[in-house]
């Protein structure tokens, strides 16, 4: 299995400096959770898997299994599944560092208090 350095390692360029910043944002905001590789993405897990950073052809792709959860808290989450919501992060466009990290450690949280 690749480690998540490796999987960096091999994402585009244009899009690698995007997910590099996610990803001290996650580590910043949620330490407690693990770093890993799913489905060839990085993945932090708590009690579960927490979120990923997914590479798409131009953008990337913050998925929050329990995204659902959070929605109305004003964290701008997209999509329509029953868990699952993400955010959209466009290279070169404004990264709103807080607001990421607000709802991340929310996440987080919601993942601990799982009993």
């Amino acid at each position: 299995m690749a480690t998540p350095d490796e999987v960096i390692a091999d994402i585009r360029p244009e899009l690698r400096d995007t997910v590099e910043r996610l990803r001290s944002i996650v580590r910043a905001a949620a330490p407690e959770l693990e770093e890993t590789v799913r489905w060839g993405a990085l993945a932090y897990v708590g009690r579960s898997i927490v979120c990923t950073i997914m590479p798409q052809s131009d953008h990337v792709n913050l998925q929050l299994f329990r995204g659902a959860d959070l929605v109305g808290q004003g964290f701008g989450l997209e999509g329509g599944g029953k868990a699952m919501r993400h955010v959209r992060v466009v290279p070169g466009e404004p990264l709103d560092e807080p607001t990421l990290a607000s709802l991340l450690a929310a996440a987080a949280r919601l993942d601990a208090a799982v009993g």
